[in-house]
């Protein structure tokens, strides 16, 4: 909903400005924050990559391998699409029969290397990463062949598929003729189609919002065509998802310590030769699902590193957004195939839906129990609380931790305002007169210059 309200207000006025403003603030720290804080916190202690959900390094094993050869099928990747924009597409091929829509776990980084990489068929192996002179080289599990930019996943491609492969740009499929599709398709049974508009359009920062809308019609006109053509099976997946806000602050940005020895630094993620402990999540090759001895590095939440790069749209990170991408699959077969559609439409995305059970965070060091936000809840109930004291104890409802500047930022956006004290001192004294009652809840930590604030 958030991208659909980006998309209509084209012509802006002082009303529409202040409108999206506090659609802004709600937006992030009621929803993408304490969402995102969630998601880290069960990522952080995943030592696998194992998920009831699939993953994207088994969709070709799961969706193609066990084809006949002569079955022709048509591959759609879709660069930086979205599962809310899976959905979107989803209910634009309404007159579509036998088709089903699933949700697939993006592998790590959430970056078109290592997506499209992954999305390739494999043999059920894990890619390869690997330094070489101060870069980072992905390499193919199955046969080592270097899979690093678009030319080389599809000299693996037609290597893998042999006489049965072809492929096109997603363009290409929208602008030529029916007729000479059919004879470019002619015997090859294994179609694979790349597009990558939605992320091009995604760093036009002033204007990618409004591209979206017809780049979802391209690849609505792609799948109709290739039905025409009479593909036998059309598949619809991504590489990556994409954070999308109207724009970051410095406060959102969290260090690294040179110690680490990174080697590659983006905002939502770094690879480096060694594991250093901070306010960021560190997954090593193994645990990211690679194989490797380079560690990744994620900010938590929505913040980012301090690298250069877009504000508006990024990935990389492990945000649901990020992460989460669909799988539109559509068979042209006699039977009627049983519609499974795994999300509800509205509904609030939960860590059941990601793919990993409760019993996988149970216990584990930084959870928060449910007991401590009930005694929160009873106390700002029963207790004579300032606007201020109220009003944070009311976040830490919301997510588990704010810096200095998040919870200046969001009070000040409520006309709550740190003048006489600074939020430091304030909180200094708040947790004193907590700890004082009785109530241990709220820790904090030094954060780079900052402090950061925790339920413990």
């Amino acid at each position: 909903m958030y991208r659909k309200i980006q998309e209509d207000y084209s012509q802006m006025d002082d009303f529409i400005i202040k409108l999206l403003n506090l659609v802004d603030n709600k937006y992030h720290y009621q929803y993408l924050k304490p969402l995102n804080d969630e998601v880290a916190n069960a990522l952080e202690y995943k030592t696998n990559y194992d998920f009831n959900t699939d993953i994207q390094l088994d969709f070709w094993a799961k969706f193609i391998s066990g084809a006949d050869i002569n079955t022709q099928i048509a591959v759609v990747i879709v660069d930086a699409l979205r599962y809310e924009m899976g959905r979107e597409i989803y209910s634009m091929i309404n007159e579509v029969e036998n088709k089903r829509i699933e949700p697939l776990i993006s592998s790590i980084p959430s970056v078109t290397e290592y997506g499209m990489a992954s999305l390739l068929p494999n043999g059920n192996t894990r890619l390869r990463i690997k330094e070489e002179s101060n870069v980072v080289k992905i390499y193919s599990g199955y046969d080592s062949t270097p899979l690093n930019n678009k030319d080389e996943r599809i000299n693996y491609f037609l290597k893998q598929a042999r006489d049965v492969g072809i492929v096109k740009n997603l363009g290409a499929i929208v602008d030529t003729p029916i007729n000479s599709l059919k004879n470019d398709f002619n015997g090859k049974s294994r179609i694979l189609i790349f597009s990558n508009e939605i992320d091009s359009a995604g760093h036009i920062e002033d204007s990618s919002i409004q591209l979206f809308p017809s780049l979802l019609m391209k690849v609505q006109s792609c799948i109709k065509k290739l039905l025409e053509i009479g593909v036998s099976k059309v598949l619809v997946v991504a590489d990556h998802g994409f954070v999308l806000t109207s724009g970051l602050q410095d406060w959102m940005k969290v260090d690294l310590p040179k110690d680490m020895q990174n080697i590659v630094t983006r905002r939502r993620y770094s690879i480096s030769r060694k594991k250093v402990e901070g306010n960021y999540i560190t997954k090593s090759c193994y645990s990211a699902n690679h194989d490797g001895e380079v560690y990744f590095n994620f900010p938590r939440g929505i913040n980012i590193f301090p690298a250069s790069g877009g504000t508006k749209f990024y990935h990389g990170g492990i945000s649901l957004q990020e992460l989460l991408v669909p799988i539109i699959i559509i068979e042209k077969e006699s039977r009627q195939l049983v519609v499974e559609d795994k999300r509800i439409e509205g509904e609030q995305l939960s860590i059941i839906d990601f793919g990993i059970s409760d019993s996988q965070t149970k216990g584990k060091q930084k959870e928060i129990p449910k007991s401590v936000k009930e005694q929160i809840e009873i106390y700002i109930k029963n207790e004579a609380l300032n606007k201020r004291e109220r009003k944070i104890l009311e976040l830490f409802l919301k997510a588990s931790s704010y810096t200095d500047s998040e919870i200046q930022e969001i009070c000040a956006s409520d006309g709550i305002r740190f003048v006489s004290k600074s939020v430091m001192q304030f909180m200094k004294e708040f947790i004193e007169k907590l700890n004082e009652q009785g109530y241990d809840w709220i820790g904090f930590r030094p954060v780079g210059l900052a402090f950061e604030y925790y339920l413990k």
